[in-house]
Order: structure tokens, then C-alpha cells, then sequence
């Protein structure tokens, strides 16, 4: 079942467990979730003495960790914590505080006494020809193993050779988040997945790839007894293509152009579009793009929306794996005899998921 805790956010020690009276979070690949949750400091046998009370509500400094059993599901550091003294109520929000604390740092530090300090001097960073995870490594580790207010409960990937190269120069006063950021622009995905150790500290670890994975899920949504529910499905046509024209270098009729159609697909009206990409001049290149174009908008789009229930069936035994509901993880839809859905299997991806103090989880998928 739930359970919550808060941890120092530097450290990731565990400064108490605790049990919220009202909550709810959102965990999304990458970073970007938040979520907000509500403390009763006078609970009868769960009273907080104001200076702790004070201390797991401390901005920045504090951290939630969420967990099923002992999976971390979500964390999010304190950004704002809003106390209601007629009520003796506590409600703290929070966010996937790494990628947010990152945002807020240099290559180099501020100097205690003298502002832009020694620290400048070194602050240039390059990056040759290392691995992405490397090189995701080398830009933590530019504040990382400092001490102090430097520090976060990161996990550091391993260095290795690769194709990444990056010079990052100290007068542009790049941010770390910039630069994970530039790493990601080349195709890859970074996620701080956070977990609580055998001692308890709440740590991050550093997951990069082109594509993050994280194990297989899979639910047969037409079953007598299945943990999914509220399941809507939408198909969307309004991008749907025959063709494509792309534009590119020139103008009337020295313009290069190139165009992709006659592809496999849905019998529908001639829907054309036309790109421009005006700085490029090879009509090869032109084709390609508008193929790839034509290619992901030739049918219409269908999404699934749905819940899922930690539940158990007849016999006492799980119908879903909280666990393993970690966003990069394959999800398998398995249907049969619908009145619409069409019998097979759908493979999506999860990449966010959400919850509130009950047994439902919100899952987001692609």
C-alpha cells in the first residue's frame, strides 16, 4: 500500500514517515511532474511539534518520496507549503525537483565573498568523443563530489567512449539543465528515476538512452476481472495525409522541391499538405522528410484513455504490478470480442503516471 515519507533534499536522508490526509502527484519521463499533499499537525496521536513541522515543509530543503510497498512511485522536491491555522493543516507542493534544481545552476559557482570568483576561471566544460551517458556524467559531475549545498543523491553514470563531443565555454553562463537539455536535442532521453535504499535515503538514478525502457505490462482489457477501467479510445483524423509536398531551396519555378504520396492506407479523401523547409537544396532530402511526414499522419491517430486499479482478483492474487509502473515501461492491450475495439494486441509506451491516496493510478501512454 502507500506510503510517504520526506527526506533531506541535499542528502536524501529520511527525516520522517508521515501519512498525509490528502494528496495526489504526477510522475512524467524526463522530469516535469508535481503534485501537492496535506499534513494534519494536530492529528491525535500524530501531533508535529512546530519545528519539525517546519523542517519537512522547508522549500527546497525538503523532499516527498511516494511509494507502493517499497517502490518509490514519485518524488518531488518542496516548492510552497501553505499552513491553515483554524484547521491545523499542512499542505505542501512539489515537483520533480532535479531537472529544477539544475536549472538553476552554472558550469561554475557564485563566490561567497567575492560573487564571480575562482570558480569562473574554470568554468568551461568539454565533453570529446564520449557516451551519451558519459557525457550526461561529466556535466553532473561538475557540481557532484564538491560537498555541501553542492551536492544532490544523484547517481553518476559510468564514463565511456562514444560520438558525443560539446564545448561549453564559461562566458556564456550556461545552465546544467541547458546542457542535458543539448544532450537530448541529438536524440536521446535522460530521466532521474528516484528510489529509496536498504537505509532508507531517497537517491535518483541517472537513466539515459534513445529510448528508456523499463520492463513489460500487460493487460487484457476485455477480461471479466482486469485492473483497467474507464477506458475510452479516440480516434483522430484531423492531421490525416495522402500526400505531401516539402519546399525547399529557390523560389518559383528554380525552387527545389520534393513530395512523397500513393502510400498504403485508410480509403479517404485526397488530403495534401505542403512543408516548407527553405534552407535545404537536395531534392533527395526533400523526398525523405516527406515521406516521413506523410508516413506518421497517413492514418488517423488513436489514443487510449484509461485507469488502473490495484485490485486482486477472486482468489486473492494482484491484478496489477504497481511496481512496475515505471514511465518508459512497454504496455501490451490485449482485447477480444469488443463491440469496436478490433481483436489483437496494442503496444503502447508509459510515459507518466499519476495518483492520489486510493487504489486508482492515472497511466499516460504513446
Amino acid at each position: 500500500m502507500w506510503g510517504f515519507s520526506i527526506h533531506n533534499t541535499i542528502s536524501g536522508a529520511r527525516l520522517l514517515d508521515v501519512q498525509p490526509s490528502d494528496g495526489s502527484w504526477r510522475r512524467v519521463l524526463g522530469g516535469g511532474g508535481s503534485g501537492s499533499h496535506t499534513l494534519q499537525l494536530r492529528a491525535k496521536g500524530d501531533e508535529v511539534p512546530p519545528d519539525v513541522a517546519r523542517q519537512l515543509s522547508e522549500p527546497n530543503a525538503a523532499s516527498i518520496a511516494v511509494c507502493w510497498d517499497d517502490t518509490c512511485l514519485y518524488a518531488g522536491a518542496v516548492i510552497n507549503a501553505k499552513y491553515d491555522r483554524s484547521s491545523g493543516a499542512l499542505t505542501i507542493g512539489h515537483n520533480e525537483g532535479i531537472r529544477e534544481i539544475l536549472r538553476n545552476r552554472t558550469t561554475f559557482g557564485v563566490d561567497a565573498t567575492t560573487g564571480i570568483g575562482p570558480g569562473y576561471a574554470g568554468g568551461d566544460l568539454i565533453v570529446s568523443a564520449r557516451s551519451a551517458p558519459a557525457t550526461v556524467g561529466a556535466i553532473l559531475r561538475r557540481w557532484l563530489g564538491k560537498g555541501g549545498i553542492s551536492e544532490l543523491p544523484i547517481d553518476i553514470p559510468a564514463d565511456g567512449a562514444g560520438p558525443v563531443s560539446f564545448t561549453w565555454r564559461r562566458w556564456d553562463f550556461h545552465m546544467i539543465d541547458d546542457l542535458l537539455g543539448q544532450v537530448e536535442k541529438l536524440g536521446y532521453e535522460i530521466d532521474f528515476r528516484p528510489y529509496i535504499t536498504s537505509s532508507g535515503v531517497l537517491r535518483y538514478q541517472t537513466v539515459v538512452a534513445p529510448t528508456i525502457t523499463a520492463g513489460l505490462l500487460e493487460f487484457t482489457v476485455t477480461a471479466e476481472r482486469t485492473p483497467v477501467t474507464d477506458l475510452t479510445v479516440t480516434r483522430d483524423g484531423s492531421k490525416q495525409l495522402t500526400g505531401v509536398f516539402v519546399l525547399g531551396k529557390g523560389t518559383e519555378d528554380k525552387m527545389v522541391k520534393g513530395g512523397a504520396g500513393n502510400q498504403a492506407g485508410p480509403m479517404i479523401p485526397v488530403r495534401d499538405a505542403v512543408r516548407s523547409m527553405k534552407d535545404v537544396a537536395d531534392v533527395a532530402r526533400l523526398n525523405e522528410m516527406a515521406m516521413a511526414d506523410l508516413l506518421a499522419h497517413r492514418s488517423p491517430t488513436e489514443q487510449w484513455d484509461f485507469s488502473l486499479v490495484a485490485d486482486v482478483d477472486k482468489d486473492g492474487n494482484e491484478l496489477l504490478d504497481v511496481a512496475g509502473l515505471i514511465p518508459g515501461a512497454t504496455m501490451r492491450m490485449l482485447s477480444s470480442g469488443d463491440e469496436y475495439i478490433t481483436d489483437g494486441v496494442r503496444t503502447m509506451r508509459l510515459v507518466g503516471v499519476s495518483g492520489d491516496m486510493t487504489r486508482t493510478l492515472k497511466p499516460e501512454v504513446q
